[in-house]
């Protein structure tokens, strides 16, 4: 089979974006939704390297699964800085920089103004000054922004994957199951019709690689020395478009009677 052909975007992308975190143990059964309504449009071509822009518009839309506390609408309000974003893609459809990036430092500046002065307590200032140094312009910006899980998992490289006999296997860091990153070893099967390409995927946590910062984590959470983590999901190409219009994912971890689920959903409207 080979790469899948990518086809630079030529009409405005609608789509409805659910994420959803569960969380159960004996003692405690947590949950949050969040869904968006996300836009993606051509815009400009460089006329120097020829790479394409995109813009991308996300819009809250409000469930009953609010905040409970400061920390969770902290962060949600923090989210908002990437409800309009411009990326600059490589040739592959890939983002290689965040563009704007001095417009989005002064809208940090300005919500942060906001946040200093609407919440209280010894973690409000550490926060703030832990995101002063990841929004800062420059390469580390592009690093940071694309953690975001949507955007983690919309630009996944597919274009970029060689099949050999419609299978494909490689790493791929995740964000958002726990605090840090983690790296998972995934394979994917693509599947070719007349309506696009569809590539599921399924893989689990990829131990062997030095990861402190998610060891650290499980121990403050559970027994970490037996956790597993696996992942499964479909991602949906258009024929028309070139482009996902539909992609859905599972990460699951577990370890007796702790289970932490995360699940992303993007439909096209």
């Amino acid at each position: 089979m080979g790469k899948i052909e990518y086809k630079p975007l030529q009409k405005p992308l609608n789509m409805l974006l659910k994420i959803e975190v569960s969380e159960k143990t004996a003692q405690k059964d947590k949950y949050s939704l969040m869904l968006f309504e996300v836009t993606i449009l051509p815009a400009q071509v460089s006329f120097w390297s020829g790479h394409k822009h995109i813009e991308v518009f996300r819009r809250r839309v409000e469930t009953n699964h609010l905040p409970n506390n400061d920390a969770d609408a902290f962060a949600r309000q923090v989210s908002t800085l990437l409800n309009h974003l411009t990326l600059k893609l490589d040739f592959n459809g890939r983002p290689i920089n965040i563009e704007k990036q001095q417009e989005l430092w002064q809208n940090w500046l300005l919500l942060r103004t906001n946040l200093s002065a609407s919440y209280r307590g010894d973690w409000i200032e550490k926060a703030l000054t832990k995101i002063d140094k990841k929004l800062l312009p420059g390469e580390g910006l592009t690093t940071y922004i694309l953690q975001d899980i949507f955007l983690n998992e919309y630009f996944r490289g597919v274009y970029n994957a060689f099949f050999i006999e419609n299978s494909f296997c490689g790493k791929r860091t995740i964000y958002g199951l726990c605090a840090s990153p983690i790296l998972f070893n995934e394979e994917w099967t693509l599947k070719t019709s007349s309506s696009g390409q569809l590539i599921n995927f399924s893989g689990k946590w990829d131990k062997t690689e030095a990861q402190p910062g998610v060891n650290n984590w499980l121990k403050n959470q559970i027994d970490y020395v037996n956790a597993e983590m696996e992942m499964k999901g479909f991602y949906q190409i258009d024929n028309v478009t070139g482009w996902c219009n539909s992609l859905e994912s599972n990460y699951l971890l577990s370890i007796n009677d702790y289970k932490k689920e995360l699940k992303i959903v993007l439909t096209t409207n």
